[in-house]
């Protein structure tokens, strides 16, 4: 793969978090994941098909808003795009069944993505729970 190629798989997961997660277009997965792609993990487990990993999207990302995206690093290699990156976000409607909160946190969370002709087809989240769940009140830790 030329280095043209992984340029312009860098920046379709760039956009992806620019559209959807910063801009809130969750009518523009389809512009990103294949028909077929699978979701490898994460909070509802191995989701497959753009219409789950849509539905997912939009439910789990839906009760956030103001939702920032700092890459920290982004890194290709023939079909694989690694993004590691910050996202500070505010709790502003229901999420993992809490109620908004008003929270402003923030998160440092990674994904691998392949891509084929253009399209996402693997996504393998890392997100963090921890500071997710501190994050919108559902655990307080203890300083």
């Amino acid at each position: 793969m030329s280095e043209h190629d992984t340029s312009g798989n860098k920046e379709l997961v760039r956009e992806l978090y620019r559209t959807v997660y910063e801009g809130g277009a969750f009518d523009a997965v389809p512009e990103f994941y294949a028909p077929d792609a699978v979701r490898h993990g994460g909070l509802q487990g191995t989701l497959e098909g753009r219409e789950a990993i849509q539905g997912y999207l939009q439910t789990s990302l839906g009760g956030l808003s103001d939702i920032e995206v700092t890459e920290l690093h982004c890194l290709a290699e023939d079909d694989l795009v690694a993004y590691d990156f910050e996202m500070a976000a505010t709790h502003s409607g229901e999420l993992l069944g809490v109620p908004a909160t008003g929270n402003r946190f923030e998160l440092a969370n990674a994904a691998l993505f392949r891509v084929e002709d253009g399209s996402i087809v693997d996504e393998w989240p890392r997100t963090d729970m921890l500071g997710l769940v501190r994050g919108i009140g559902l655990v307080d830790l203890p300083l």
